[in-house]
C-alpha cells in the first residue's frame, strides 16, 4: 500500500459581501478644531495675476502682426488644472466663461480651449482679477470665481505654439473646426489673399 495520503480540507463557507476599504487604516480621531478654509496662496495668486498680463501682451502682439484684414480670428487659450477636467467641467466653463474644448493633453488636466463669445470670455477675466485681488486666506467657496481655483496655469496659444517648428518652409496647416463656424469663413477669406496673390 502506498504511503502517499491525501488530505482534504474543507473551509466553511462565508459570505464576502465586497472589499473592506478601511482595512489596514486606523480611523481618523475627531477634534474640535475647525478645518482651515480653502483659499488661494499669495503664490497662485501672483503666478496667475503674471499669466493673465502675458495672455492680454501676446494676443494684442499676434493682433497686431496679423497680414489678411479683416480675418476673422480664433483665439485659442490653454489651461492647465490641478484636476482631470471632465464633462461636468467642461459644461461649466463652456456656459460660465465662453471656451469651448479643442484638445486634451496631459492626462486631461491640460485643456486646449477656443474662445468662442469674447463676451463670456470677459468674465473670465473678472472672475480672476477678483480672485488675484482677494485678501489672502480667504476662501473661494460660494465665490462667483470658485471654478478658478482649478487652474494651476495658463497662457495665449501663440502663432509660435501653433506652428511648433522654426522651419516656414512646407508647412502644412491645420485649420481648427470651430464652434460657431468661424473656421470656415477663415478658409474662405485665407483662399481669396492666396488666390490674390498667385503668381500670373
Amino acid at each position: 500500500m502506498s504511503e502517499n495520503k491525501l488530505l482534504f480540507l474543507k473551509n466553511e463557507i462565508t459570505n464576502n459581501n465586497g472589499f473592506k476599504k478601511t482595512r489596514g487604516f486606523k480611523p481618523q480621531e475627531e477634534t474640535d478644531e475647525l478645518e482651515e478654509p480653502r483659499s488661494i496662496t499669495p503664490l497662485r495668486k501672483l503666478r496667475l495675476r503674471t499669466a493673465n498680463a502675458q495672455f492680454f501682451t501676446e494676443k494684442r502682439q499676434r493682433d497686431d502682426q496679423r497680414t489678411i484684414e479683416n480675418l476673422e480670428t480664433i483665439d485659442l487659450l490653454q489651461i492647465r488644472f490641478y484636476t482631470t477636467f471632465n464633462v461636468d467641467l467642461q459644461k461649466k466653463f463652456l456656459q460660465r466663461y465662453g471656451l469651448s474644448v479643442v484638445e486634451y493633453s496631459d492626462f486631461n488636466r491640460t485643456v486646449l480651449f477656443e474662445v468662442v463669445s469674447r463676451i463670456q470670455f470677459r468674465t473670465f477675466s473678472d472672475h480672476l482679477q477678483e480672485m488675484v485681488s482677494s485678501p489672502d486666506g480667504e476662501s473661494y467657496e460660494g465665490k462667483p470665481y470658485n471654478l478658478l481655483a482649478l487652474v494651476h496655469n495658463f497662457h495665449f496659444f501663440t502663432s509660435s505654439s501653433r506652428l511648433q517648428t522654426t522651419s516656414t518652409y512646407g508647412l502644412l496647416m491645420c485649420l481648427i473646426s470651430s464652434v460657431n463656424g468661424a473656421y470656415t469663413r477663415q478658409k474662405r477669406s485665407l483662399f481669396q489673399y492666396l488666390e490674390a496673390r498667385k503668381p500670373i
